[in-house]
C-alpha cells in the first residue's frame, strides 16, 4: 500500500519533532556539563588562592618568630610561651597595646640594623 504524500509529510514532521527533541536534550545537558565545569574551575581557583594567602600568613608567622630571635626555642616551648602571654592578654587587656608598642620597636631597631649592615 502506498504512503501518501500527507502520510509523509506527518511522518516527516514527527521525525523533525524527535530531531528538535534530541537536539535541546543535547544543548541542555552540554550546557550542564559548561556549568559543572565552570563550578569546579571556581571551586579549584578559589582553594588555590586559600592555600595561597594560608601559606603566605604561614611565612610571616615564621618571620615574627626569627625576628623575635624565638627560631632557636623548642617548638613546644615556643607554644607555651605564646599560650602563657595570651592567657596574659586576655585577663590584662591593656598590655596587647605594651606588647604591641614593644612589638614594632623591636622591628624598627631591627630594620635600622640592617639598613646599617647593607649600606
Amino acid at each position: 500500500m502506498a504512503r501518501t504524500l500527507n502520510d509523509r509529510i506527518d511522518e516527516a514532521t514527527a521525525r523533525l519533532a524527535q530531531l528538535n527533541a534530541r537536539a535541546r536534550l543535547l544543548t541542555q545537558a552540554e550546557k550542564a556539563r559548561a556549568r559543572k565545569l565552570e563550578k569546579r574551575q571556581r571551586a579549584k581557583t578559589l582553594s588555590q588562592l586559600l592555600r595561597s594567602e594560608d601559606a603566605h600568613r604561614k611565612i610571616v608567622l615564621g618571620g615574627v618568630v626569627i625576628a623575635a630571635g624565638a627560631d632557636s626555642l623548642d617548638p613546644a616551648e615556643l607554644c607555651g610561651w605564646l599560650l602563657a602571654v595570651i592567657a596574659k592578654r586576655e585577663s590584662d587587656p591593656q598590655a596587647a597595646d605594651a606588647m604591641r608598642e614593644a612589638g614594632l620597636q623591636h622591628f624598627s631597631s631591627r630594620s635600622e640594623s640592617h639598613a646599617k649592615a647593607y649600606r
